[in-house]
């Protein structure tokens, strides 16, 4: 059976698990470099600094762009990250293809390069109850973990 899960919700989960140093294996094989994550996202694309031009060709709309330039204040970095969070949150075909595609469209030719290396590499996780059973094998506190992830 699978299981869909936000990343949100995946991000939660993984910090449940780096409460207990003995999980360091299980997050760093949910964790990979390549992995689609918002952290991984916002790296790969840290030196690009037009992030609106960006966001436009990842087709947001312009009112949002300009929504989250101010609620960030201008300052770029910032402006980054709310604007992956907000791509990666609201399109469901968010993808490294379509990341490396919206930096073709701005010129920034050998970043989608790396970006579509990066999705020959990914290993798209499924939330099956088998997966997740096998992560957290490992895992000596699970009543630990069950109660942070708000499981009663």
């Amino acid at each position: 059976q699978q299981v869909g899960v936000n990343p949100e919700s995946f991000q939660t989960f993984i910090d449940v698990l780096k409460m207990d140093k003995s999980n360091d294996k299980v997050v760093s094989q949910l964790t990979e470099p390549y992995q689609f994550t918002i952290k991984n996202i916002t790296r790969e694309i840290g030196d690009v600094e037009d992030w609106k031009s960006l966001g436009m060709n990842l087709k947001l709309d312009r009112t949002k762009l300009s929504e989250i330039e101010h609620d960030c204040h201008g300052v770029d970095a910032e402006c980054r990250q709310a604007m992956v969070e907000f791509w990666v949150n609201s399109d469901t075909s968010a993808s490294w293809k379509r990341l490396a595609a919206a930096l073709e469209g701005i010129s920034h030719h050998v970043k989608a390069q790396e970006v579509r290396e990066l999705a020959r590499k990914e290993k798209p996780y499924r939330f099956t109850i088998k997966n997740i059973t096998r992560e957290i094998g490992d895992v000596e506190d699970w009543k630990s973990l069950g109660m942070n992830l708000k499981l009663d």
